[in-house]
């Protein structure tokens, strides 16, 4: 760069010969881009450069169904008919709770009760009831074969 007022060769801000302030020059604007050019037409039989939509199948939607149980397996009508089978002993009475258990759990996570629910509820308080009678009667059966085992009942009277 040269000053202006003596012309010698200036490499700062002030000129070493005259000491006149020079004035830096604007650096010059950059040019603006140029515009695209376009050498060939678009063509408009290529795929777009984008993905395509593709379909998803729908899953199916289940409703209602529990958690934690299966709204297909009969395990209340299981649990009742078990109970029932086993009316005779205390075995009973655990498999028709089970049921009735069951039952409820179905009821409350479905809201209401399936066929084969409601008829495992019921079958599993007949099967209670029948079990509890049928636990006394067989406790009652065996104490008195116990007791006449032990001898302290005899049809036989000596005299």
């Amino acid at each position: 760069m040269f000053c202006k007022n003596c012309g010698a060769e200036v490499n700062g801000a002030f000129c070493p010969q005259c000491g006149t302030k020079v004035a830096e020059e604007p650096a010059p604007a950059p040019a603006p881009a140029p515009e695209p050019t376009y050498a060939q037409q678009p063509v408009y039989n290529q795929q777009p450069a984008y993905n395509q939509y593709q379909p998803v199948q729908p899953q199916p939607v289940v409703m209602n169904q529990p958690q934690g149980m299966n709204p297909n397996s009969p395990s209340v009508l299981k649990f009742a008919i078990l109970g029932l089978v086993f009316s005779w002993c205390f075995l009973g009475i655990i498999f028709s709770a089970i049921a009735i258990g069951n039952a409820k759990k179905y009821a409350a996570l479905n809201g209401r009760l399936g066929g084969a629910e409601k008829v495992g509820k019921i079958l599993g308080i007949v099967g209670l009831v029948c079990s509890i009678i049928g636990t006394i009667y067989f406790a009652i059966v065996i104490i008195a074969a116990i007791a006449a085992a032990a001898g302290g009942a005899s049809y036989y009277y000596y005299y």
